[in-house]
């Protein structure tokens, strides 16, 4: 089973293909605003990023490249081995997109997220009188420096209750409305501190798209 992890030139190929492809896709596909933050970004931060998540998504790559490469050379070569067949398919199950995606995803949530009933803390007293149910919505978790949404003066931690009188409670409900949108149009968001009336901006990659520019996370919500 070693030999099945040993570096030859063909993983690594494949390893830099692997990672390289879903780090372009996460910074310059749109998704949830995260590439018009990363076009906030500076040259040198836009750098830095790029190459930290290419280096982190090549190490992580670097089974299923073992696993798909072996697999491959068995089938051709008409050689089966049991062990090491199921050591390159565990392999492939851990390391493939799906399974690390849903994995970063349930970190992000429990890093992101306040534990469930707390409130989130802000310079509003009104809204530490709120019950638990009060704010049930969407966390924003990240704003893009300064974006349209700062500026109406949306914050990092306000939990969005309503985005045009719909009822928020969860990031579908949000690509929901914003795909009846296009950049420009002004919508209202409530939040636990108010209403605010914000312009949509526009994805640096898709110009036809709306963006609200954030990053959102669920908040949980007492019973």
């Amino acid at each position: 089973m070693k030999n099945i992890l040993k570096p030859v030139k063909v993983k690594i190929i494949l390893d830099v293909l692997l990672s390289l492809g879903l780090v372009l896709e996460i910074i310059f596909l749109p998704r949830a605003g995260f590439s018009e933050i990363f076009g906030q970004l500076t040259l040198e931060r836009k750098l830095v990023s790029f190459s930290l998540s290419w280096l982190i998504s090549f190490v992580i790559y670097y089974p299923l490249s073992c696993g798909l490469v072996y697999l491959f050379g068995a089938v051709k070569n008409s050689v089966y081995a049991k062990k090491e067949i199921i050591f390159a398919l565990i392999l492939i199950a851990i390391f493939n997109p799906l399974t690390i995606s849903l994995a970063f995803s349930k970190i992000s949530l429990r890093s992101s997220t306040p534990p469930a009933g707390s409130m989130v803390s802000n310079n509003n007293p009104d809204q530490n009188n709120l019950s638990p149910e009060a704010t049930c919505g969407m966390l924003i978790s990240e704003i893009a420096p300064n974006s349209k949404v700062s500026q109406a003066g949306v914050e990092k931690g306000d939990v969005i209750l309503k985005f045009n009188d719909v009822e928020i409670k969860t990031v579908q409900d949000i690509f929901d409305q914003l795909a009846k949108k296009k950049p420009g149009d002004k919508v209202s968001l409530e939040t636990a501190r108010g209403i605010k009336t914000i312009e949509l901006a526009k994805d640096l990659n898709d110009p036809n798209r709306a963006v609200l520019g954030l990053k959102l996370a669920q908040n949980p919500c007492g019973k």
